[in-house]
């Protein structure tokens, strides 16, 4: 058995969207779902928070999340097609920034 095989099925999950605006006011929102059989269900669904501590109220503790940053001070750049960031295309999007100072996800669509 490895480490990740209790992440292979996964019963219930939730989403955190956290958007923090141009005048840097913090939006939440949450949504929790639930996997039985071959159905999902949305569990619960919130919106407008305005602290991330109110999320204790809407969540059990240890919750398996996918956080979602977006707004102001985070960055996203929409560069062509590549399977890997290097330093190299890392330098085309930030050019004389080093990609290690970075948390980086690359979405192919």
């Amino acid at each position: 058995m490895s480490v990740l095989d209790k992440y292979y099925r996964i019963s219930q999950a939730a989403g955190i969207a956290i958007h923090i605006d141009s005048e840097g006011n913090t939006i939440i929102q949450v949504c929790a779902v639930i996997a039985s059989s071959n159905e999902l269900t949305i569990d619960k669904k919130v919106t407008n928070l305005d602290a991330v501590n109110q999320l204790r109220q809407h969540l059990p503790d240890k919750s398996i999340v996918a956080l979602n940053l977006s707004g102001k001070g985070v960055l996203h750049k929409q560069i062509e097609n590549t399977k890997s960031i290097d330093q190299q295309n890392f330098s085309k999007v930030l050019p004389n920034a080093n990609g290690d100072d970075f948390y980086i996800q690359n979405f192919v669509s």
